[in-house]
């Protein structure tokens, strides 16, 4: 995209309610379903829970359709989030930035949510498949509760995905541009 697109066309594309964030939504929406079905099809919790997950991911990137529908954003709600949305995701504790849009640094960053996804797929995409190939309780555990292990190769997708991004972001890209660039 970088390579392609003017720095407008990006901003445009990577605004709030833009293309990224509904084809993300649409993403999220689609591998719900896909749970869904196949937790339907094999009776397992762990399926439904992810499908749960990217339920909540869907409506999360569109702020659960507060735009879409048009309606307003609870005071109480409105108070603790940052982008003074309808999502969980902006209330300030989670999201990556103060309310006076400064970075969380430090400890203020363990409950972010971009650093909770991490955590996740890193534990669930790498973790959990070299452990449960190398570590026979772990094999033998996730076998007895029936916990789906991915590939390797999806966590090696998501390294590989979190590298680029690092890489362009360090030598591709300036330090001085608006969010919606990155």
């Amino acid at each position: 995209v970088y390579l392609i697109f003017d720095k407008d066309t990006i901003c445009q594309i990577g605004r709030e309610d833009g293309v990224f964030e509904d084809i993300t939504a649409l993403f999220f929406l689609g591998a719900s379903i896909f749970f869904l079905r196949a937790c339907i099809a094999h009776k397992n919790l762990f399926l439904l829970l992810l499908s749960l997950a990217m339920f909540v991911g869907s409506g999360e990137e569109i702020s659960w359709g507060q735009r879409i529908f048009g309606f307003s954003t609870p005071a109480a709600l409105n108070e603790v989030n940052v982008q003074g949305e309808f999502s969980l995701h902006n209330i300030e504790i989670f999201n990556g930035n103060y309310f006076d849009h400064s970075p969380k640094t430090g400890l203020a960053k363990l409950l972010t949510i971009n650093l909770l996804y991490k955590l996740f797929w890193l534990g669930y995409g790498v973790f959990l498949p070299i452990a449960a190939l190398y570590v026979r309780p772990v094999s033998l555990l996730s076998r007895r509760i029936r916990l789906p292990v991915p590939p390797l190769s999806i966590g090696a997708f998501f390294l590989v995905n979190w590298l680029v991004y690092k890489t362009v972001i360090s030598l591709f890209l300036s330090d001085n541009e608006v969010p919606q660039y990155y």
